[in-house]
């Protein structure tokens, strides 16, 4: 998107027919009652947990580069790049494994390096760490689950990756991991 960012608010869509109906989970039928063309229904997003930051400040710079900006919030991602700006990642529940209270502030730390954009999730509380990598240009991203519930926040040094898990210091080659992703985008285009 062109312009300043701007953060999400609360908000709804009205929902009916086949889209309202789609919002059953998994296997489940709809209720005997449940008319379809007759029901509607409100999807709503409540963007105001984006703005829990201990801080005080809704939108935090968490760290640039010569070509981006990363910018987080409690929950979201957004990378600037000249006088445009992209959200690059939202902690979710289901999709990400984020905290399920909203209250609980899951993006720690961020760190850009090339064309990437490495983010550290807590999982809180008492849940493992997750750290994706997100390519910027493309969208495409990879996770790394980790098995101690508090590992040591992670340090980019001489090209790798570096994280300390379960006592164990774990180190990654940054050029591995981002040639993943280009496998990865390669293999969705297809």
């Amino acid at each position: 998107m062109e312009g300043n960012i701007e953060l999400p608010g609360t908000y709804y869509i009205d929902l009916k027919g086949n889209a309202l109906h789609q919002l059953y989970i998994l296997d489940l039928e709809p209720p005997d009652w449940y008319n379809q063309k007759e029901y509607e229904g409100w999807l709503i997003y409540y963007g105001h947990n984006h703005y829990r930051n201990p801080t005080g400040d809704s939108l935090t710079l968490a760290d640039s580069s010569r070509s981006y900006k990363a910018y987080k919030t409690s929950h979201g991602l957004i990378i600037k790049k000249e006088e445009s700006y992209a959200w690059v990642f939202v902690t979710d529940f289901d999709l990400t494994g984020g905290p399920q209270k909203l209250r609980w502030e899951s993006i720690k730390k961020v760190r850009i390096s090339d064309n990437y954009v490495i983010v550290e999730q807590s999982r809180a509380p008492g849940e493992t760490t997750n750290i994706f990598v997100i390519d910027i240009e493309t969208g495409i991203c990879g996770r790394m689950k980790f098995t101690s519930n508090f590992p040591e926040p992670f340090f980019i040094e001489n090209g790798k990756l570096l994280v300390e898990d379960a006592g164990y210091k774990k180190s990654f080659m940054l050029d591995e991991i981002f040639n993943e992703l280009k496998v990865q985008d390669k293999s969705i285009s297809k």
